[in-house]
């Protein structure tokens, strides 16, 4: 008796989707973060390494990692801030590709604070800039 393998007939080829030519949202984030660390403006930015770190860690509990998810699920990627007398000003950047797409619970934040999409670092640059000279 002998064996013959048959291989299955071959179906219509599926098309691999187009992938984005430009920068990962990574990089225009360190990008962006090295811009203002140059031009010395002060920012907060939560390191996606820190929200990994909550999430994985064991020691905290999981009805506290559920409150962190609720109340920084969708923050913009970086928060430039500018001092003006006692208060300070603040500029809401959400960082994305070029075919990037904005989560719910992102284009909640850009409703309540204006939040302000760049697609690359020139326009995020171009962006710091013109706040900072208001």
């Amino acid at each position: 008796m002998t064996y013959v393998q048959k291989f299955p007939k071959p179906g219509p080829r599926r098309r691999k989707s187009a992938r984005p030519t430009g920068p990962a949202e990574a990089t225009i984030q360190a990008q962006v973060e090295l811009y203002l660390r140059l031009k010395q403006v002060p920012f907060i930015r939560l390191p996606d390494a820190l929200m990994r770190g909550i999430f994985a860690s064991y020691h905290i509990p999981v009805h506290q990692k559920k409150i962190i998810a609720e109340y920084l699920r969708g923050l913009p990627d970086v928060m430039v801030l500018k001092p003006d007398g006692r208060y300070c000003k603040m500029l809401p950047l959400e960082l994305k590709t070029e075919v990037g797409k904005l989560t719910q619970s992102q284009k909640h934040w850009q409703t309540k604070i204006n939040t302000i999409v760049v697609r690359n670092v020139k326009d995020a640059c171009a962006e710091i800039d013109n706040f900072l000279s208001l």
